[in-house]
């Protein structure tokens, strides 16, 4: 995971692994706080962490099944251009939980500018209170990659791909957002929730930047080279049946939540394909 300083990329990553002897650590250090059960793992459940599937890198959050659970940033200093992406697995979402919420004030305070929620069979989004009329469909228990794009008296912009899918679905408000600023940000489950399956959130970054995006990840690309081919298939198939071999990428190229032969099959019918062979183009 990558981490940034306060306020110059304004959040840190979801979660970092830190090192302890021969093991890895979980931890939710880098956010201003958490509420509830919200808690960091690794796909095998080692070191007494929960078993959490993650999108990139070894650790993921994991929200409670039920109630809400959460980590909150507060390193936003009234920004008028916010622009954020996280990964969301989505589990098995009901009772239409808030997964997203960027606020005016520190901890969830004041006004909510921008909110994003998941009602079992689509994300949705608000913007100032107000509720933009486009949907996204998603399935359960897949990774979808969202990026959210704010500006105060501008437009707002939703960008949503997962689950394997070809193209990403753009999602945009009409005219002025309104002039709000945001002063924090919290990600996980919001509100009350039941999921049989929980949610998992990883590979969150922001920016105030208003012309380039934070960007997708590339699945597949297991090795974090840039480039899927044989090797990211290599790293797939070493990392399922292994009870301590992580690959530090993208290996879960399938984006279902589980690294198997599949995303071994996956990353080689992408080398087969000259024109998806760069993650560039994934």
């Amino acid at each position: 995971m990558k981490i940034f300083s306060p306020r110059t990329l304004l959040a840190a990553a979801l979660l970092t692994a830190l090192p302890m002897g021969t093991a890895l650590a979980c931890t939710t250090s880098a956010w201003s706080s958490v509420t509830g059960s919200a808690e960091a793992g690794n796909p095998k459940g080692r070191d007494g962490e929960p078993a959490v599937p993650r999108y990139s890198g070894t650790c993921a959050l994991q929200a409670a099944s039920a109630g809400t659970s959460y980590v909150t940033d507060n390193t936003p200093g009234s920004e008028a251009v916010y622009r954020a992406r996280f990964y969301v697995f989505t589990g098995s979402a009901a009772n239409n939980p808030k997964i997203f919420s960027a606020t005016t004030e520190d901890d969830g305070g004041g006004t909510e500018v921008v909110g994003v929620s998941i009602n079992g069979s689509a994300l949705t989004f608000a913007v100032n209170g107000t509720t933009v009329t486009d949907t996204v469909p998603v399935a359960a228990s897949k990774w979808y990659g969202v990026e959210i794009a704010y500006q105060a008296n501008g437009p707002f912009e939703a960008k949503v791909r997962g689950n394997a899918a070809a193209a990403e679905t753009v999602v945009a408000s009409a005219g002025n957002a309104g002039a709000l600023t945001v002063g924090s940000a919290s990600l996980g489950v919001l509100n009350a929730a039941s999921n049989t399956v929980p949610l998992a959130f990883d590979a969150f970054e922001s920016t105030r930047s208003a012309d380039t995006e934070v960007g997708r990840l590339c699945p597949g690309d297991a090795n974090n080279d840039g480039i899927v081919n044989a090797l990211d298939a290599l790293a797939a198939i070493n990392e399922f049946p292994s009870s301590g071999t992580y690959s530090l990428g993208q290996p879960d190229c399938t984006e279902d939540g589980i690294v198997n032969a599949l995303d071994a099959l996956c990353a080689m019918n992408r080398f087969t394909v000259p024109a998806q062979r760069t993650c560039s183009a994934n």
